[in-house]
């Protein structure tokens, strides 16, 4: 039996009073070489942009993105009652851009004993046997075959698009090979549409610029509260169409899918549903699938990929 747990790629330091206060959030504290984080669905609320782990080869050395690992196999013991110490094997995804030059280092660091912690209980040490690194988008190829076989067929050409929170990623299966050489990423993710927001918000209102966390939140619920005043976020979906269309032309201007043969285009990741009128508008000619749940999709399809190992 197994479970889904998502959370934000956010590990925020934790200090004084907070080290020895109570924890009412959904969150885990996790101690690595000395310092404690939080991390898990509730660590955003000592501030959304502290602790960002932007996903690249450089910051798969810190002790944030450490501490993100520990607290994935926190939750993971939780969910699964039991005190398990080891698995059979550990999925990591790397941004396209970097993944050639990070591989090997990443496996390393995915395999190392991590200190977890258990509710009122001693901190146990857990390992993976085995670690695998995919490219992200892979993860979206492999949940979106399982339920289109024909996608793995020879006669077609896959475009994997997926728009994170820091960059926007892709992903080419040529008649039915990776064709790594033609895969990249460039900043362009969610936080660029919300970096957008935020900068017409404070032109609006005279204020200083909100914080992506709020600005998403308020997007959810269709307004958001700044002092005595409640906005409505109505309006500001133009700017992330207005944001989300210069991503594709840029994307566009790297990638031209006609040149490979395209014939599908799967669109995944968290930003996923932010991007598609843009992606749909100007690629009309093209078959496009959206994952569902879009943000779990590259997961997902890590855990089939580890499972068949």
């Amino acid at each position: 039996m197994w479970s889904e747990i998502c959370f934000r790629s956010v590990a925020p330091k934790i200090w004084g009073a907070e080290q020895s206060g109570l924890n009412t959030a959904d969150r885990v504290k996790i101690n690595v070489a000395g310092q404690q984080f939080w991390v898990g669905p509730g660590a955003h609320v000592t501030g959304v942009e502290d602790g960002v782990i932007e996903q690249s080869g450089k910051n798969i050395e810190t002790s944030e993105y450490q501490a993100l690992i520990a607290g994935a196999w926190a939750y993971m013991i939780a969910n699964s009652g039991t005190d398990q110490r080891s698995i059979d094997t550990l999925v990591l995804g790397l941004p396209v851009s970097g993944f050639k030059a990070n591989r090997e280092r990443l496996i390393q660091i995915g395999g190392k004993v991590f200190t977890v912690p258990l509710p009122n209980r001693t901190d146990i040490s857990v390992v993976a046997k085995k670690v695998e690194v995919y490219p992200q988008p892979y993860g979206a190829f492999i949940t979106a075959s399982t339920s289109n076989s024909s996608l793995t067929s020879s006669d077609r050409s896959v475009l994997v698009l997926d728009p994170g929170y820091s960059t926007m990623d892709w992903f080419l299966i040529e008649n039915g090979q990776i064709r790594l050489e033609q895969c990249d990423s460039f900043e362009g993710g969610m936080s660029t549409l919300l970096a957008a927001v935020a900068t017409r918000i404070s032109q609006d209102t005279g204020n200083g610029s909100p914080s992506f966390g709020l600005i998403e939140a308020g997007l959810r619920r269709g307004n958001m509260v700044i002092g005595r005043n409640r906005i409505d976020m109505g309006p500001y979906n133009a700017v992330i169409r207005q944001q989300a269309d210069a991503v594709i032309r840029e994307f566009l201007r790297r990638f031209e899918p006609a040149r490979f043969g395209v014939t599908d285009i799967v669109l995944a990741g968290g930003a996923a549903p932010y991007f598609e009128q843009s992606l749909r508008t100007m690629l009309p000619a093209y078959k496009i699938h959206c994952m569902q749940n879009s943000v779990m999709s590259n997961a997902r399809g890590f855990y089939l990929a580890g499972i068949d190992k």
